[in-house]
């Protein structure tokens, strides 16, 4: 069997460099959803799997124009839904500074308008600036991730309240929603407390795909509580092994490997940055 790469792109519409829209006919705001679009419909017809959208919850006027000024990600993909027809689509949401009922039931939603195509990818919010809009104290990192752990659960509990078939839609006998397929979670956890069931029925992938990609030792448990498809590549390699999950399965890449492809990404990074500032000197991009 073939072994395929797998391709994702990371979205930004004004371009990854800080000065990219100061480049002759380059987007110059992530807000132009025409040009969103374009991207989504081009990453579709280039073959790629999926179409990743980050999110802060603050505004620097300092920041990359892409992360200081952006669509909310949720609502930009259910749009994009519309535009594309088998590109997954990606969306980052907080598991600090969101509810888990809510964010259970907008991805439920967008798996729903997608026909199965919505992905979570499930942060916990490093930066402290976020918790002045929320009127509360930033959790220290160890706090997050306990606060992540059951915000998960919690979600895939509700997702799971709804069997495949609980909608029954029968008009001979009126019954429309067999009410024994249909359950509460009654969780009361030491962050959470919620009830359910959810008010949307069981999505095309039952569980949204959730992703996660946090560096730390917590980051990477709660990666492996996540039970990733075979064959993923990931940073972890025996890791996965340990909880149970077939290291040889999941240990792509060799050390050596690794190392000589962080060589070659700081390279080409160090030849974009120059050929950046030769374009900035040259005035080619409206200086």
């Amino acid at each position: 069997m073939k072994r395929q790469m797998h391709l994702g792109l990371f979205i930004l519409g004004t371009g990854s460099h800080v000065a990219g829209w100061r480049y002759p006919g380059a987007v110059d705001s992530f807000q132009d959803f025409p040009a969103i679009q374009q991207i989504g419909r081009t990453a579709e017809r280039g073959k790629f799997d999926l179409i990743f959208m980050g999110d802060n919850l603050y505004a620097d006027a300092a920041a990359h124009p892409s992360y200081t000024l952006r669509l909310e990600p949720l609502t930009m993909l259910a749009a994009l839904a519309t535009s594309t027809s088998h590109i997954g689509l990606g969306a980052t949401v907080s598991t600090t500074y969101s509810d888990p009922f809510t964010v259970a039931r907008v991805f439920a939603s967008l798996d729903h308008i997608s026909n199965g195509r919505a992905a979570w990818n499930a942060v916990t919010t490093a930066n402290p600036a976020t918790a002045a809009n929320f009127g509360i104290t930033h959790p220290d990192h160890a706090r997050r991730y306990e606060m992540a752990g059951e915000f998960l659960d919690v979600v895939k509990g509700l997702w799971d309240g709804w069997a495949d078939d609980a909608i029954v839609a029968d008009r001979m006998s009126g019954l429309y929603i067999d009410p024994v397929k249909l359950r509460s979670i009654d969780h009361d956890g030491a962050f959470f407390k919620v009830k359910g069931p959810l008010n949307i029925g069981r999505s095309p992938q039952g569980h949204p795909i959730v992703l996660q990609a946090g560096g730390s030792e917590a980051g990477q448990q709660l990666r492996i509580a996540e039970e990733p498809p075979a064959g993923l590549w990931t940073q972890t390699g025996g890791r996965h092994g340990a909880a149970g999950r077939h290291a040889d399965r999941w240990s792509h890449r060799q050390g050596s490997v690794r190392e000589a492809r962080r060589a070659a990404e700081l390279r080409q990074r160090q030849q974009r940055a120059r050929h950046a500032l030769r374009t900035l000197r040259a005035g080619h991009v409206g200086v």
